[in-house]
């Protein structure tokens, strides 16, 4: 299943991978190697560094998920 996330990023950060992944995926001599998006891009990237954090801290195991945020009581005017 996918849905949409959000999340705060460095806009000159932003404004380079978004750059880099728009151009680069329209280049013959980039295609394989380069993602089609920043969808792609952004879950790749994530999916590495997870299952490298697991295999260095969690002997290859997924760790097991957070408990879900608190939710922030509405205060009576």
């Amino acid at each position: 299943r996918k849905d949409y996330r959000s999340f705060y990023i460095e806009d000159a950060v932003f404004a380079r991978f978004r750059a880099a992944i728009y151009w680069l995926s329209r280049r013959e001599d980039a295609v394989d190697e380069v993602p089609e998006n920043m969808s792609v891009a952004v879950e790749a990237c994530m999916e590495s560094t997870a299952t490298a954090l697991e295999r260095r801290f969690n002997d290859g195991n997924t760790f097991r998920m957070p408990p879900p945020p608190a939710r922030r009581r509405r205060t009576a005017d």
